[in-house]
């Protein structure tokens, strides 16, 4: 007799992850969507989210599969995601021969286990013409815990060319992420524990009459001792404009210390305001 064999077939599925980087520009009058920035490009846009007195982190909400019964793979490894929310111009002279540039920047950290430090932004500067009038090479951002979004205002002096009767306002920047160092840009927040801008709590805003300040209390409810940045920032209409800056050096764990932050050169209508903390040194 003649015995018949069963033939099994195998198949194999094959899943393959594409890493895209994104560029673009931000302007002071328009908007864009919000893109991933990887090391060598650059990325723009423009979001309005809620002011407060501490940075906020976005939750991002998940959806769950009921034909999946495998977790997803933890996100690690990933460049922020920055978007610009502003750009303005405030003329310290008629002819724009100088101009104080604030441009502000929210930044949020994808990896849900990994801090990201040593990192700093390329920024070049255009005036109404879509000329470039300035380029910074090294705008250093903070070390960034994981899952936190942080918000960072920068400021920066422009001067025209003299020769000209009047310059154009600087109305536009593209911008570029990269790392400072080769190594070490993802750490096991484990490891290092970064406090959270949720960590870094702000409180007691005050803006005292007659004085062109805002003071406040920030108390450091993380794990380790910090060096704390906080940025003023102004919501107006569409957008989130940058104000000034303000430190506060070695915040330990449970410690509260007062703060002041130069409220000259705000814009000139805004619907509110907030300080927003991030960490900028660990200790």
């Amino acid at each position: 007799m003649r015995k018949r064999i069963p033939c099994a077939i195998l198949s194999v599925a094959l899943v393959c992850a594409l890493l895209v980087g994104c560029s673009g520009e931000a302007s002071s009058n328009s908007q864009a969507a919000s893109n991933a920035a990887s090391s060598s490009s650059s990325s723009s846009a423009e979001s309005v989210p809620s002011s407060s007195s501490s940075a906020e982190s976005e939750s991002e909400a998940t959806s769950d599969s009921a034909s999946s019964s495998e977790a997803p793979d933890v996100v690690k490894d990933q460049m922020p995601i920055v978007t610009c929310t502003g750009v303005r111009s405030v003329s310290m002279t008629k002819d724009n021969m100088q101009q104080e540039v604030y441009t502000c920047f929210q930044i949020k950290n994808p990896n849900e286990k990994q801090t990201v430090r040593s990192l700093c932004l390329e920024l070049t500067f255009y005036d109404a013409n879509g000329n470039t009038v300035k380029t910074e090479t090294m705008v250093l951002l903070p070390t960034i815990a994981a899952k936190d979004t942080v918000w960072v205002s920068h400021s920066t002096n422009v001067w025209g060319d003299s020769s000209k009767e009047k310059n154009e306002r600087v109305t536009r920047v593209s911008y570029k992420l990269n790392s400072v160092v080769s190594n070490a840009v993802f750490v096991d927040q484990e490891e290092i524990q970064t406090p959270s801008s949720s960590e870094l709590v702000v409180s007691n805003l005050s803006r005292p009459n007659g004085a062109n300040k805002i003071t406040g209390i920030v108390t450091n409810k993380g794990k380790r001792k910090v060096t704390v940045i906080l940025s003023s920032v102004y919501k107006c209409g569409s957008t989130m404009e940058a104000g000034n800056s303000a430190a506060v050096n070695y915040l330990a764990p449970g410690e509260s210390m007062a703060f002041e932050i130069d409220a000259s050169n705000e814009p000139e209508k805004y619907d509110s305001y907030g300080v927003y903390p991030q960490v900028n040194a660990l200790w």
